[in-house]
């Protein structure tokens, strides 16, 4: 629990402590499945790097993948990889695994953003100010935008900001990779 919202978690009813609790443990149980399905897509990934077909796909990718591919060598891509994945027969495995780890990920992602409703929601009903920006001297934790503020942001791209600059983007658009991204997709991190 982040120090933020642990003075706020003072003041609450014992059923919103109850819901809070619950929603955090089933985060962290989400998590976990996360984690497992990353293994699991660590192992079938492993044993494919294994094969002699993957060299020839990955040292395809290695030449393009220092800028943008064309629609036609994406394909490529994905045909060696497939070539390779049938090659030591078990497509049908890695295609399970990835699915998982999608599903896992798109899981955690939304109780994440079930739980930042859930604390917007808390500071309506208690009228509790939510809590800054926090700023920070650690070049690694600030802000690529402004250099003041604490990353706690992050886009669907992967890049992370602070909760000061991204409503000021008027483009909708990653600085550093220039991606769209609608507003509801920016998932706020927390300690």
């Amino acid at each position: 629990m982040s120090h933020k919202w642990k003075k706020y978690y003072a003041v609450l009813s014992n059923d919103h402590k109850n819901k809070y609790v619950l929603m955090m443990t089933h985060l962290q149980l989400l998590q976990r499945r996360l984690d497992s399905a990353n293994k699991d897509f660590e192992k079938v990934v492993q044993r494919l790097k294994e094969t002699p077909k993957y060299k020839e796909y990955d040292e395809y990718w290695k030449e393009r993948a220092r800028r943008i591919m064309t629609n036609e060598e994406h394909n490529t891509s994905r045909r060696l990889r497939d070539e390779a994945l049938e090659e030591c027969g078990f497509k049908e495995e890695y295609d399970d695994t990835a699915s998982s780890l999608r599903q896992a990920n798109d899981m955690v992602r939304g109780q994440r953003g079930i739980n930042e409703r859930f604390r917007t929601a808390v500071y309506i009903l208690y009228d509790l100010p939510e809590p800054e920006a926090e700023k920070t001297d650690i070049p690694e934790k600030q802000c690529a935008i402004c250099m003041e503020y604490k990353k706690d942001h992050v886009l669907p791209c992967g890049h992370v900001f602070c909760g000061v600059c991204i409503p000021k983007m008027k483009s909708r658009c990653c600085p550093n990779c220039k991606k769209s991204f609608e507003k509801n997709k920016v998932i706020k991190m927390f300690d």
